[in-house]
């Protein structure tokens, strides 16, 4: 509603900017995060990284206790006016995707994930949907469409800002590892040399027990070729743009598990992972050599 005016409806960053009257200046941060983690955790994560910490779960339970303290330490460290690009904020959802939900997915388990969001936990209502009358542009409409655009905006406002860097809020069930879009923004930046910043839960999740290699497998088997998008069109126009697709999922591998990679402190010291991920993906050939085997 605060981004409405009638009929017509902006992106929420140009209404606040509108109403507060400040200057344009590009955003020096620009946040990753999956739409599927919750509001309060992106939240979360965008105030640890602008205080430099790498867990967000102690900023998220003070924002639930409505800890004052919060804008305190960051006026301390003077960070309360950084800047974050964040899509929700800056692209004008208006023009794309505020007058329906998007497809019910085809898988049993992603498709309860759809259903259970769609409806307010609290009420039980189901969200209520945009009535205004913006015209729609998206992926295959042309080029006034906002959504395609990431890769563009993210070299501009690297251009534009010498501290310029990328903030991967990653989610509790690291979901944005399997969204076409995350995986997409990840890998521009690594091309373009972006500085990436990690913001996780909590770091405990890298704590290897015995028979809890769960995460381990799932970044060691992840696949372009496996990553989502809400619309498929949106997915099939990302994968369409890479032309080798085994060397993207190396590239992605060492973008994660990497000397360099953005997950290269929690993976430290660990040489159980280098053995855990060899044998996941070891399984996952044979699997798929047995899958075609038995379907010939």
């Amino acid at each position: 509603p605060q981004s409405r005016t009638g009929d017509w409806g902006f992106a929420y960053a140009d209404a606040f900017r509108a109403g507060a009257r400040r200057t344009k200046r590009p955003a020096p941060r620009w946040v990753t995060h999956s739409w599927s983690n919750l509001f309060l955790h992106l939240v979360s994560a965008v105030v640890a990284d602008a205080l430099s910490l790498s867990e967000y779960e102690g900023v998220a339970n003070d924002l639930i206790r409505g800890c004052p303290s919060i804008r305190t330490r960051l006026e301390d460290v003077d960070r309360l006016d950084v800047r974050y690009w964040i899509c929700a904020f800056c692209i004008n959802q208006h023009a794309s995707i505020c007058g329906k939900f998007g497809p019910v997915p085809t898988s049993p388990s992603a498709r309860a994930k759809y259903w259970a969001s769609r409806f307010d936990p609290v009420t039980e209502e189901e969200h209520p949907l945009c009535n205004c009358r913006v015209p729609k542009v998206f992926n295959n409409d042309g080029p006034q469409c906002e959504l395609n655009k990431f890769d563009d905006v993210m070299e501009l406002l690297h251009w534009k800002s010498p501290t310029f860097c990328l903030v991967v809020a990653v989610d509790r069930h690291f979901d944005i590892f399997n969204r076409a879009w995350c995986v997409a923004e990840l890998v521009q930046a690594a091309y373009s040399k972006v500085p990436q910043h990690v913001r996780l839960f909590s770091e405990r999740v890298f704590e290897v027990e015995e028979d809890d290699l769960i995460v381990y497998r799932m970044l060691a088997t992840l696949s372009v070729v496996n990553c989502r998008a809400s619309r498929p069109e949106d997915e099939q126009l990302i994968k369409n743009k890479i032309p080798d697709i085994q060397e993207f999922d190396m590239y992605l591998q060492a973008l994660i598990f990497g000397d360099r990679g953005i997950l290269r402190r929690q993976f430290k010291g660990f040489g159980l992972l280098e053995a855990a991920a060899r044998i996941a993906r070891r399984v996952a050939s044979v699997r798929s050599s047995e899958s075609l085997e038995g379907g010939a």
